[in-house]
């Protein structure tokens, strides 16, 4: 049939015309080029991406754990020796109240690595994400220093002079507030919740897809668990 000698015709001319090997050119060219792309892409996430993914999860970490030291010294509750604390300071004479209080900055004191590893990050944060950052630091050291004040203040207290007749009562109340965690909504956790949550806002979407999604077990599968 006459379609079937144009075929014939075409592959002949196809082939006469080195058809085969533009076409195969054209296939490894394109070939070449995707590995090339994959290639780059890989290197884009491996040197440039990768250590923001990094950096992320480090400052993220690095605010909780800036979290849990300042609720470790606000502590309402805890245990020290007064003795112990009075060999740290060389300060023979603080009273039991003044040792209690200066435990507290004890805590933050022997922290100073893990404090200064936070301050480092606040640059290094800046330059690769956002200034606005910066200020998630800031609020975070403020909270830091009114404590310490907060401390350092309520030591001045003798027996003779109170620190409402020094300060006043209201400064006496905001200074037993800063030091003293009175409840898990009061105004120092609030704000700590709330720079937390503005860190992870912006950075949890970079290392989000890197993350394990953790799954509670249901109670059919804890069973077959415990019986392995």
């Amino acid at each position: 049939m006459d379609w079937y000698n144009s075929w014939d015709n075409f592959i002949i001319k196809f082939v006469e015309s080195d058809g085969i090997t533009t076409s195969i050119g054209f296939v490894l060219t394109f070939w070449g080029c995707s590995i090339a792309y994959k290639g780059l892409k890989t290197w884009r996430q491996q040197v440039i991406e990768q250590p923001k993914i990094e950096l992320a999860r480090e400052i993220v970490e690095q605010f909780y754990n800036m979290k849990d030291l300042i609720a470790r010294a606000r502590c309402p509750f805890i245990s020290f020796s007064p003795d112990e604390v009075r060999k740290y300071y060389e300060r023979k004479d603080l009273t039991d109240y003044q040792a209690g209080l200066a435990y507290r900055l004890m805590i933050l004191d022997k922290s100073f690595d893990q404090i200064q590893a936070f301050q480092k990050l606040r640059n290094k944060a800046k330059v690769v994400y956002s200034k606005e950052i910066e200020n998630c630091f800031f609020e975070i050291n403020k909270i830091l220093n009114l404590f310490k004040q907060a401390c350092k203040s309520m030591m001045e207290e003798t027996s003779t002079k109170s620190l409402a007749e020094m300060y006043g009562k209201k400064m006496q109340k905001e200074f037993s507030e800063r030091v003293y965690e009175k409840e898990e909504n009061d105004a120092t956790n609030i704000k700590i919740r709330e720079v937390i949550e503005e860190v992870e806002y912006n950075l949890k979407p970079i290392y989000k897809a890197k993350s394990i999604e953790w799954k509670k077990l249901k109670s059919e599968t804890k069973d077959k668990t415990n019986d392995q």
